[in-house]
């Protein structure tokens, strides 16, 4: 319900109601409501746990401009996702407590289960209990908000989750020049599947990612064949060359980024 608005600076304030019985307020600040549009394809992957839909409502209004969000309703698809040799995303916001009584605290009793995400793990919930919070960073949390959650908070927060892993190999993405930036040097300009395909292969941090899972999501509704993802690595490795940067074959076709210490100029 809109309860207030500003028409000339475009800014709305949302209430939610009952929203797992606390009160949301969301505060949207948007350039241009008219011409608004959801992520594009190359902006980063946002896994999101949450089986509330007015709750995906708001995750979708403060993310979507900036994160392409895939939404999960149970425990054991997270886990299935977390544990395949599939893309992961770039990170994980996750409801504490799901409708069906199932808890995200049992998947953090797995050790292994953020070491297989290799994606920050970002944590929303109205509970307000120190030993969770200590239990949550211990298992290797990278932030915990509690409800109600500002929506600026929220995606400011992420977005540094986010920067802080890619920062892991020195690499910055610009999404609006389309380039790559390490140790001061800029790559040629990317194309968009070309910058996509990057932000995937970084995401995945140390993990190594299978061909023809990136196939799937780079290009989920057409077939698209080995040799036209080898087409776009080959550019893209030489794009990325410059930076000292290396996409990498590992032994059964896997696909991992590595960097050199230094930037090899003129590669």
């Amino acid at each position: 319900m809109i309860s207030s608005g500003y028409r000339d600076a475009k800014t709305l304030w949302l209430r939610t109601p009952n929203f797992r019985s606390v009160n949301i307020y969301l505060f949207i600040v948007v350039s241009n409501l008219a011409g608004a549009s959801v992520a594009k394809a190359w902006d980063p992957v946002l896994w999101c746990l949450e089986d509330d839909e007015d709750a995906r409502t708001l995750v979708r209004a403060a993310l979507e401009l900036r994160f392409q969000i895939e939404f999960m309703s149970d425990l054991r698809t997270l886990k299935e996702r977390a544990y395949s040799a599939g893309p992961k995303p770039a990170a994980l916001l996750a409801e504490l407590q799901l409708r069906d009584g199932t808890s995200f605290l049992d998947v953090l009793k797995e050790r292994s289960f953020v070491d297989h995400l290799s994606a920050p793990v970002l944590v929303v919930s109205g509970v307000e209990e120190v030993e969770v919070l200590r239990f949550c960073f211990a298992r290797g949390v990278d932030d915990y908000l509690i409800k109600p959650a500002n929506r600026i908070e929220l995606l400011a927060k992420i977005e540094r989750a986010v920067a802080s892993r890619l920062a892991t190999l020195g690499i910055r993405l610009n999404p609006i020049t389309l380039t790559a930036t390490r140790q001061g040097l800029t790559s040629a300009p990317l194309t968009p599947k070309e910058f996509q395909l990057t932000t995937v292969l970084l995401a995945a941090g140390v993990d190594a990612i299978a061909p023809a899972a990136l196939r799937e999501q780079l290009w989920p509704v057409s077939q698209v064949t080995a040799k036209a993802l080898d087409v776009h690595m080959s550019h893209l490795r030489k794009k990325l060359a410059i930076l000292g940067v290396r996409i990498e074959r590992l032994p059964r076709g896997l696909l991992i980024v590595a960097v050199d210490k230094d930037c090899v100029l003129g590669a």
